[in-house]
């Protein structure tokens, strides 16, 4: 019921700016065809229930096997920073699953996650040494009451943790 909540307000909001160039870019990517606005794309498009395949240059990923999608914008709206988690296939079909971050069996009750790819990558290859992982990226709040913040976490450079709570509303995308 929550998921389909959600999907009609992304839906009442997505008509609301249909047709206007944030809306569109947002929706489809940068690099989407001319012509291509939200008031030409279908509605099983939005709802993710058809071709789950993304155009090269599409400027975003499919959860694929989740019955909605998330699109990576290709700027950081103002008050957020793109960041990145390496997770265990668990927490990546979880994440499919159910379209946020969730506390895991014997875990903290928030999520580190690499101001870089590249920090995502070193903190993979320690924490998951047969190469069993999958990276997530998410636009995360700047000023989230939560937010804590190392310069170089493990050595591997800047890392940010935030409670669950503050991730909320956060949505991760696969990084392919």
């Amino acid at each position: 019921m929550a998921a389909m909540k959600r999907t009609i307000l992304l839906l009442s909001v997505l008509l609301a700016m249909a047709g206007t160039a944030p809306a569109s870019a947002a929706l489809l990517g940068e690099n989407s065809p001319p012509g291509k606005s939200f008031l030409n794309t279908s509605i099983e498009q939005v709802a993710g229930d058809v071709n789950r395949e993304m155009p090269p240059g599409s400027g975003g990923a499919w959860l694929e096997g989740a019955a909605e999608f998330s699109v990576a914008p290709a700027t950081v709206r103002q008050g957020y920073s793109r960041a990145y988690r390496a997770v265990s296939e668990a927490e990546y079909q979880d994440i499919l699953r159910t379209g946020q971050f969730r506390q895991g069996p014997n875990s903290l009750e928030g999520k580190w996650f690499a101001d870089s790819l590249e920090g995502a990558q070193g903190h993979a290859r320690n924490l998951f040494p047969d190469g069993k992982f999958r990276l997530i990226e998410a636009d995360l709040p700047n000023n989230a009451p939560s937010l804590f913040r190392q310069p170089n976490l493990d050595g591997l450079g800047p890392a940010r943790y935030l409670h669950l709570d503050d991730l909320n509303g956060v949505t991760p995308r696969p990084v392919r």
